[in-house]
């Protein structure tokens, strides 16, 4: 029998899809037939239990505590080559004195479009807090433990997410033939072997316009985490100017850290992609691991004097913005007399402390004295 006309209109409040139990209909093993007892009954706002069980049979009733005729029995077909679970006979309907209200499983709240929507809306939302978004009777330990089941089926989503990058790598370079793409797997003998190591990209459209654009590069590194899973690691870009001095991004890698090895294997594959940096500037931040590639390499690199304001001299309290012209005058002096004169002036100005910072830069990193 169906349910009556009142009991069907009553919708989920956890928004399962419609299921239905006809006579006969099968399932792949007895806990695939259960949950589907119990999303039929959590489907019209009641619950269903288990009220006798053997190795080839169960009988799935009404929760109430009043009489209610609501049943399902299931058996195992009785044959060798059939382990399938099917409906032998049932009474979906309810009677008018049924007690019985929806009271989800942990596995339904973690299966409900509602309860993702409320854990979307409040990610680190407590447990009671998700409780008074969701209609209908559970308790605040289910709610708990099903977070923390999604919370887990995220962190391995994205710690299996790499997996996906030489697709995508392999999708681009079809998309753009001539591109340079490159990933790498940890070795066997580290402390995670098989994880995600690096990765690089340039799109052959950047890197041929690189003959006719401004000679001068920079390259600049950008903290990138995760902390769902807990991965701490740098994005490194190349970046050149166009006729119209805009930034154009050469290159971009994505490895763990700021490492010399990973500079050189950085600079390596913009080599391969075919981008010539042995007579151009590269612009850089005072990295100690980056100078130490600079001559392996055959690379020029000149510091940044816009990170030098903004980043390094910024910290130091009696440097503000009405100094930036300092700095900036310091940078252009045509000789080393005239370099000297105007650092001198910056540390009666800005106070020793930037003099000093400032004087301990080679100044062939970052000036542009005459010879």
């Amino acid at each position: 029998m169906e349910p009556t006309p009142e009991a069907s209109t009553s919708t989920s409040s956890l928004s399962l899809p419609e299921p239905t139990l006809p006579k006969g209909k099968r399932f792949k093993d007895s806990k695939s037939a259960l949950y589907a007892v119990q999303d039929y009954a959590l489907y019209h706002n009641k619950q269903a239990k288990v009220t006798r069980r053997g190795g080839k049979h169960r009988r799935m009733v009404c929760s109430s505590s009043k009489p209610c005729p609501f049943f399902v029995q299931l058996y195992l077909h009785n044959s060798k080559t059939d382990n399938t679970w099917y409906v032998s006979s049932s009474d979906l309907t309810h009677s008018s004195e049924c007690t019985s209200t929806a009271k989800p499983t942990q596995r339904q709240l973690v299966e409900s479009p509602s309860f993702q929507r409320a854990l979307a809306a409040k990610p680190n939302g407590t447990a009671a807090q998700l409780l008074k978004q969701l209609k209908g009777r559970t308790n605040l330990r289910t709610i708990y433990r099903a977070k923390q089941t999604m919370k887990q089926e995220r962190l391995n989503q994205v710690n299996d997410s790499f997996k996906q990058l030489p697709m995508l790598l392999q999708r681009f370079v079809e998309l753009n033939p001539g591109s340079c793409t490159k990933y790498q797997l940890t070795e066997p003998h580290t402390k995670a072997p098989g994880a995600f190591s690096r990765a690089f990209l340039s799109c052959n459209v950047f890197t041929q316009s690189t003959t006719f654009n401004q000679q001068i590069y920079g390259v600049a590194v950008v903290p990138c985490s995760n902390k769902e899973a807990k991965y701490q690691g740098v994005q490194m870009f190349l970046l050149g100017k166009d006729g119209n001095m805009g930034n154009v991004t050469v290159a971009v890698a994505c490895c763990d850290a700021p490492s010399s090895e990973n500079y050189r294997w950085f600079f390596r594959c913009v080599e391969e992609s075919g981008v010539n940096l042995r007579y151009c500037p590269v612009l850089c931040a005072i990295d100690p691991e980056l100078m130490t590639v600079e001559r392996d390499l055959g690379l020029t690199f000149r510091y940044c004097t816009r990170y030098i304001i903004e980043h390094e001299l910024a910290q130091i309290g009696s440097f503000n913005r009405h100094h930036h012209a300092l700095v900036w005058g310091l940078q252009g002096s045509a000789t080393e007399m005239e370099y000297n004169n105007r650092l001198a002036w910056i540390g009666t100005t800005c106070g020793p402390g930037v003099e000093n910072y400032l004087r301990q830069l080679p100044m062939e990193r970052w000036g542009i004295l005459e010879k």
